[in-house]
């Protein structure tokens, strides 16, 4: 296991039409920043910890919501190697800052997962050059107003009515095409997406997933994982959210299908 901290603000957002700060998300000085990792120190510290080159893994979601995150990550580092830990391996999770933003500052970063299926959405937008600045802009304006106005909503671009569906088998194709971001890339599987339980005919469906799929796009990825990320390591997009669709215990309908599926491919490894 390993720590990924969904640092944003808790809102009421997948209940109401009106998204609404209940609990405020900051990061505080470094007096806040110590006592976090003083938290945190037990769990590195775990022998089942997960590690990179011996320093234990944690994941930001969104790095780009920290103004002071170099310094932060700077001091949590130097907290580590304190308490006789070789270091601390500091993963970013939202690629598109890197798509987005290309000016945001991720030097401090080890690594970036390329979240999916947001990842391939993002670069399939970017191929029009000219919407796709308009969506930085926009992208650039939404960051700002959610660090500085939590409780300011812009207009839901999503308000008629209509359902999203997109084919699983297609997302899983731009998932292997997609060249790595950067050298600093780690790749991402996704089981399923289906949110009409939050989202109702606004919501996006994902069609045709199955473990049988998900385990051929699997065993693509691992290759791909070897051969051209350079990495031994990947994510898999699966919150246990059952109200998303994103999950991988079993149900009724697939019983251990995609954990059996994550077993076999990588036991065809060995």
């Amino acid at each position: 296991f390993c720590i990924s901290w969904a640092n944003e603000h808790w809102t009421n957002q997948w209940v109401s039409a009106k998204s609404n700060v209940l609990i405020e998300q900051d990061y505080g000085n470094k007096e806040d920043w110590e006592e976090h990792f003083n938290y945190l120190l037990p769990y590195f510290k775990d022998r089942r910890y997960i590690t990179k080159d011996g320093k234990p893994v944690i994941i930001i979601y969104r790095p780009e919501l920290i103004d002071n995150r170099k310094e932060m990550i700077e001091l949590w580092r130097t907290l580590a190697k304190k308490n006789g830990l070789p270091g601390l391996c500091v993963m970013g999770q939202r690629v598109d800052v890197i798509l987005n933003s290309p000016d945001t500052d991720i030097s401090m970063f080890d690594n970036f997962i390329e979240y999916q299926p947001g990842t391939v959405f993002v670069t399939d937008k970017r191929k029009n050059k000219y919407v796709a600045k308009l969506k930085q802009i926009k992208r650039s304006i939404d960051y700002k107003l959610e660090k500085y106005l939590p409780n300011f909503k812009l207009p839901s671009t999503n308000s008629k009515k209509g359902l999203t569906v997109l084919d699983y088998e297609a997302i899983w194709k731009s998932i292997i095409d997609l060249k790595p971001i950067s050298k600093k890339s780690i790749p991402c599987a996704f089981v399923d997406w289906d949110n009409t339980p939050r989202k109702g005919d606004r919501g996006i469906v994902v069609n045709n997933a199955s473990p049988r799929l998900f385990e051929k796009y699997f065993r693509l990825l691992i290759d791909k994982t070897v051969n051209v990320y350079k990495e031994d390591m990947i994510f898999v997009f699966a919150w246990n959210e059952w109200a998303e669709g994103g999950y991988l215990e079993p149900d009724e309908k697939n019983g251990y299908g995609y954990l059996e599926a994550i077993k076999k491919c990588l036991n065809d490894r060995r």
